[in-house]
């Protein structure tokens, strides 16, 4: 998959009593070509590569060229040598019917090829439908490592901590999407008086002290809601509410400051973005409070359990009011957890492709006792 690459977003944080509350995830920004399977092999080598650096979509320099080269997802290992691992993902069917056809030696030339003069130490080629044996010999002689995904079969299913993994065949995805936001804003005019500002305007931006924007009030709310729903849920009993409902909820940002790459910064808005105060000028902000109404969207998304190497992995898809969601799990022999991880490419354009909205990890066997 080429192209010119995606822009990488800041790493910020946002101060709230004292204690550090992250604003914004870790975002792969993946182009909206990339296909279900690839952004599947992308998150599952994501889960466990423990400790190394993981880029999907990633540019590498091609030293022939000097032109950058977008590999699927890129591992960089700086231990005990630095070792880039490059995996290039394909699931391909037959142009005129819905048969699916293994990965031909075309294929894995054209990669091989690709890859000779990119920073590559490992070459992975990974088939969502298989490899021809020609293409299978062409890629093990040049040092290319070509995997296939695979069903469990019986073997596998005499471990129970596996049987325990492959019975999650369901996963449930529950999303509160922020709608009818209003702010509750105090903040400090440059003649020093303390002002209450009450508004709907979400458009309305929040500026650093340096001057830079930062965002919109809106975008503040739903990333808040994006990134800290877990809490919310329980914190705000959203649990019980129905698909499609909504409810009335106040959100205490207690924003004070926020942290850009390390860097304190003040926060202040344009008093002229809200007409009713009569004044002008930037206003240091002291406090925020998001009312708004959330609409809960419900959808369960079966899982289809398979095997790539050592690493054990189910993946779905469904859709939300927002857009398709990808659900990817994962789970390697012998460790105690699982990992869960959703992604939402949204259909409005409201957030960026392959947008991480959940990410969690839970005990494989659950413990057992009263203190369980």
């Amino acid at each position: 998959m080429e192209g010119d690459g995606a822009s990488r977003p800041l790493t910020l944080l946002l101060e709230a009593e004292g204690a550090q509350s992250r604003l914004f995830p870790r975002v792969l920004d993946v182009p909206r070509r990339s296909n279900f399977f690839q952004r599947v092999i992308a998150v599952v080598h994501a889960h466990m590569s423990e400790g190394a650096i993981v880029e999907e979509s990633a540019m590498l320099p091609d030293r022939e060229s000097g032109t950058l080269r977008e590999v699927d997802v890129v591992i960089k290992v700086s231990k005990p040598y630095e070792t880039v691992v490059s995996i290039e993902a394909t699931s391909t069917t037959q142009s005129q019917s819905s048969k699916r056809r293994r990965a031909n030696v075309e294929w894995v030339e054209r990669m091989l090829g690709k890859h000779a003069s990119l920073p590559t130490n490992l070459l992975v080629l990974v088939s969502e439908t298989g490899f021809t044996q020609e293409a299978m010999r062409k890629a093990t002689a040049r040092g290319a490592l070509a995997l296939t995904p695979e069903d469990l079969d019986e073997t596998d299913l005499s471990d129970e901590a596996l049987r325990r993994f492959s019975a999650m065949t369901t996963l449930r995805q529950t999303h509160f999407r922020p709608t009818r936001i209003r702010a509750r804003l105090k903040v400090v005019t440059r003649a020093g008086n303390i002002e209450v500002i009450n508004t709907s305007r979400g458009s309305a931006t929040v500026f650093l002290d340096t001057g830079q924007a930062l965002s919109s009030l809106d975008a503040l709310a739903q990333a808040r809601f994006a990134n800290d729903w877990d809490d919310l849920v329980d914190s705000l009993n959203l649990g019980s509410l129905a698909d499609g409902e909504l409810q009335e909820v106040t959100l205490d940002f207690g924003v004070t400051r926020a942290v850009i790459n390390g860097v304190s910064h003040a926060l202040s808005v344009e008093l002229s973005h809200f007409r009713d105060l009569g004044d002008s000028g930037p206003a240091l902000l002291l406090s925020l409070e998001f009312q708004c109404t959330l609409q809960v969207s419900r959808t369960d998304i079966d899982m289809r359990t398979q095997k790539l190497g050592d690493i054990y992995f189910a993946s779905g898809r469904g859709t939300i009011d927002l857009g398709e969601i990808t659900a990817v799990r994962t789970w390697r022999k012998g460790q105690a957890w699982i990992t869960d991880e959703i992604r939402i490419d949204p259909q409005d354009g409201s957030l960026k492709p392959h947008r991480l909205i959940a990410h969690t990890t839970r005990p494989i066997i659950p413990k057992q006792g009263p203190n369980a």
